[in-house]
């Protein structure tokens, strides 16, 4: 666990931000793989209303906050979403309409299809045991 140890890093350098980048490029790899059996499971209207959700409200500020980012000397950006099991309660029919967690996901995997100079990791986090289960 040493070798996650928090520093300050901007250039890169530290054990911390070297297993990031590990981690980073796998993602990368594995994404460009399965590129083909990705498209094939997801359905295409879906896709394309989650991605005009994005186009209206998200990929503007995004954009903005790239260029922030990028301008400061940095090339990837973390949003940590927390409580996330929160999403998926419902304790009335009327809530039934409320974000859920799979819904944020589907709209944080549409801005995948905007260009950017920074890569933006989104962290899912909840301090309780029930939010693994959508990991599965």
């Amino acid at each position: 666990m040493r070798s996650w140890e928090l520093t300050a890093d901007k250039d890169g350098s530290s054990s911390r931000a070297q297993l990031f980048f590990e981690v980073e490029d796998r993602a990368k790899n594995t994404l460009e793989q399965e590129k083909g059996v990705l498209k094939d499971i997801w359905p295409s209207a879906l896709i394309k209303w989650h991605s005009e959700l994005v186009n209206l409200f998200v990929r503007q500020p995004l954009e903005d906050l790239g260029k922030a980012v990028n301008k400061l000397g940095f090339n990837r950006f973390f949003f940590a979403f927390d409580e996330c099991g929160y999403l998926n309660q419902v304790a009335s029919p009327e809530q039934l309409t409320k974000m859920s967690l799979t819904a944020l996901m589907y709209i944080i995997k549409a801005t995948d299809s905007i260009k950017l100079p920074v890569t933006f990791w989104h962290l899912l986090l909840d301090t309780s045991s029930h939010i693994s289960e959508i990991a599965l």
